[in-house]
């Protein structure tokens, strides 16, 4: 993982709010993707919703092909 300014966030970076009690995946154009826990299904549940998070932590993750026969995807730091 790389710490990213929340200014250069990209599609697919992770944020995580100050206290680490709510991580969602940035979607792009002020999108963010995240599970509710507030209501049950179908209320709650992974959602897509307007990112509203102000403060805490952006992380990037690069995915690569590590070039093996199955083509699994692994994850590095960037």
């Amino acid at each position: 993982f790389k710490k990213v300014a929340w200014s250069n966030m990209k599609r697919g970076d992770i944020l995580c709010n100050s206290d680490l009690s709510h991580v969602v995946i940035y979607e792009g154009n002020n999108k963010i993707i995240h599970a509710s826990n507030s209501s049950p299904y179908p209320k709650g549940g992974v959602k897509e919703s307007p990112q509203y998070l102000t403060s805490g932590t952006c992380l990037r993750v690069k995915a690569f092909y590590n070039g093996s026969k199955n083509n699994k995807k692994q994850v590095a730091m960037v």
